[in-house]
C-alpha cells in the first residue's frame, strides 16, 4: 500500500511541476485559452534549441467564437533574428488549416480543447540582427520568441464583421549550435 501511495504522490507532483513550467510571459489572448505547453526535453524557460534541428512541441488551445472556421493560423517567431536575406524576424513555425500542418484537422469548432503537434526550427545560418548584446556572433544565446495563433471567419453574416479569437505569449529559448 505504502508503494501504491508514493507511486501516486511522484506522479501527481511531476504532473503539477510540469503545469506551472511555462508562465506564458506577456500573455494576451481574446476569446481563447492556452491551457497547455510541451516543449521536448524542456519543463521551464529557457528551452534549449540547436540550430538546423527540429524542437517538437504540442500546445492546447480553444475558442469561444466563431462557432466553426477553416481559418485557422499559428506562428512562432524570433523578433530581430534573422536567416538571410530575411531582415525582420525568423519564423520558427507558420501553420494553417490549408496547408494541413497543424495536428489536428479543420474545421475547428468553438469550446473544443485541440492539441496543435508540430516542430520548432531555427535556420542553421540565422543570426540576430539587432539587441545582440548578450548573444555571440554565431547568433547563439538566449532570446525571446512570440507565440500567436488565430482563428477567425471571413466575415460573420449580415453583420459585416469579423468574428476573432486569438492569443499570444513569449516564451524564451537558448540557441545553441
Amino acid at each position: 500500500m505504502m508503494t501504491n501511495n508514493l507511486f501516486i504522490l511522484i506522479v501527481f507532483s511531476t504532473l503539477s511541476y510540469l503545469a506551472d513550467a511555462f508562465s506564458f510571459r506577456n500573455a494576451s489572448c481574446s476569446e481563447a485559452t492556452i491551457h497547455d505547453l510541451r516543449i521536448a526535453h524542456c519543463n521551464q524557460e529557457p528551452c534549449t534549441i540547436r540550430k538546423g534541428e527540429p524542437l517538437p512541441f504540442e500546445l492546447d488551445l480553444s475558442f469561444t467564437t466563431p462557432t466553426k472556421s477553416s481559418n485557422v493560423y499559428f506562428n512562432v517567431y524570433i523578433p530581430k533574428y534573422a536567416a538571410p536575406p530575411a531582415v525582420h524576424g525568423s519564423s520558427l513555425i507558420t501553420a494553417t488549416c490549408d496547408e494541413r500542418n497543424l495536428g489536428f484537422d479543420c474545421p475547428v469548432s468553438s469550446n473544443t480543447i485541440y492539441t496543435l503537434k508540430s516542430h520548432l526550427i531555427i535556420d542553421s545560418q540565422a543570426v540576430c540582427t539587432s539587441n545582440c548584446e548578450n548573444m555571440g556572433n554565431n547568433g547563439t544565446g538566449i532570446r525571446d520568441t512570440k507565440w500567436r495563433w488565430a482563428v477567425s471567419d471571413r466575415r460573420k453574416r449580415g453583420t459585416g464583421k469579423k468574428s476573432y479569437s486569438s492569443c499570444s505569449f513569449r516564451l524564451a529559448l537558448n540557441i545553441v549550435e
